[in-house]
């Protein structure tokens, strides 16, 4: 990958043989602004997998075949951003993370159907670090929940590309002697803005953390994360009434 800026990155291919370059995804041009990352080789080494935001709003999954150019967009039924993408070593199965309303949600994929599967068993939060054991029937990844800050999890997968099992923690970070079970857990909701989309008011998510049993006036934090790279995340507190 070739990082130009945060909105432009390219995706070259290198062949070890000959030292010969050539781009993939992206362009040499200053003017078009598109992210394009690497995911990987197909299980037949013949197609690549590109996440990339080309004449799109989101990044999506894409493969690509290295003869004849072709694209096919794996994703597109999906309006969020694809974050990233990983094939398990014999190439049979894959897994990919995609951040909607604000938090991840993984997806187990089948390469040589292009099929793919939301797993519903996670709790709300954000997955990192997905990667899959040699033998291909397990899956690492990380979970920063409101419980769980940053810990590593391993997910049991059965013998169908797009089949999971149970899910079991690794560590228990440190809250700083502080019970994690107490912890509040957000509720996911919408607010209407002053734009419109097809018609309709455009609405932004937000997760609240609601105080148990509280009445009357209570004070609000409000942090606002301002894209990807949380470029802009101001702060203010105001009042507001529960119950």
């Amino acid at each position: 990958m070739q990082y130009i800026s945060s909105t432009r990155s390219n995706v070259h291919l290198l062949d070890l043989g000959s030292g010969e370059v050539s781009l993939l995804a992206g362009t040499s041009d200053e003017e078009a602004e598109t992210r394009n990352f690497p995911a990987g080789f197909n299980y037949d080494n013949r197609s690549v997998y590109i996440i990339s935001d080309k004449g799109r709003e989101f990044t999506q999954l894409i493969r690509k075949d290295l003869e004849s150019g072709d694209e096919k967009i794996i994703t597109s039924d999906i309006p969020w951003d694809i974050s990233s993408f990983i094939l398990s070593k014999d190439g049979r199965r894959g897994a990919f993370v995609a951040n909607e309303n604000g938090m991840s949600t993984l997806y187990l994929y089948d390469p040589r159907n292009d099929r793919y599967r939301k797993v519903d068993s996670l709790p709300i939060g954000l997955v990192g670090g997905i990667e899959f054991n040699p033998e291909g029937d397990k899956l690492a990844l990380t979970l920063n929940t409101p419980k769980t800050p940053s810990d590593s999890f391993v997910m049991d997968l059965g013998r169908r590309p797009l089949s999971s099992g149970d899910l079991t923690r690794w560590t228990f970070s440190e809250v700083g002697g502080l019970d994690s079970e107490s912890f509040v857990e957000p509720e996911l909701v919408h607010y209407p803005t002053f734009d419109e989309v097809d018609g309709k008011s455009r609405e932004i998510p937000a997760f609240v953390y609601k105080p148990r049993n509280a009445k009357g006036s209570v004070p609000v934090v409000i942090s606002i994360h301002g894209g990807p790279e949380g470029q802009y995340r101001p702060m203010f507190s105001s009042t507001t009434r529960c119950g």
